[in-house]
């Protein structure tokens, strides 16, 4: 029996590969681990329509990561001095591509550190998790589990306390 996180995971899929099917103009045929550069042929310019076409779709914006990992380190040649030596990213490097993109598919490229394997980070799997978990905090913010209100004491001593009134 498919549990309730495995039915939202597969209509999530669904849907992205339908944004991604239009930004990229043609029927395509991937599994969660298609990286949408190596695999797809994706570039930034459709990036920024799959980005729009995600947001209409969920009300999610998902420029500001993956947008920043394509264009920091891949494309800003300072970043890439910063953060790549001898076509290999160093441990500072991998740490700025966790923080800008902790959804990422990093199995190749923790194995191999080669700066042409960025592109293998962004993977349709790796856009249904962070929309999963984009919407988790949008609906915890949405209702919020209250918490029992505060109840003075109705006594204190001050050297147990500090803040009595």
């Amino acid at each position: 029996m498919m549990d309730l996180t495995d039915r939202l995971d597969k209509e999530l899929f669904e849907k992205v590969k339908k944004c991604l099917e239009r930004t990229m103009r043609i029927p395509l045929n991937f599994k969660e681990n298609t990286s949408l550069i190596r695999n797809l042929g994706m570039d930034s310019l459709d990036f920024v329509d799959f980005s729009k076409r995600i947001g209409v779709e969920f009300g999610v914006g998902v420029g500001k990561g993956f947008l920043e990992v394509y264009r920091s380190i891949y494309e800003d040649p300072n970043q890439k001095e910063q953060f790549v030596e001898n076509e290999k990213i160093t441990d500072p490097g991998m740490v700025r591509i966790r923080q800008s993109f902790p959804y990422g598919e990093f199995s190749v490229l923790e194995g191999t550190r080669d700066y042409e394997d960025i592109e293998t980070l962004i993977t349709v799997g790796s856009v249904v998790s962070y929309i999963h978990n984009e919407l988790k905090k949008i609906s915890e913010t949405q209702n919020p589990v209250r918490k029992p209100p505060y109840k003075k004491p109705k006594f204190c001593r001050r050297s147990a306390v500090q803040d009595c009134q």
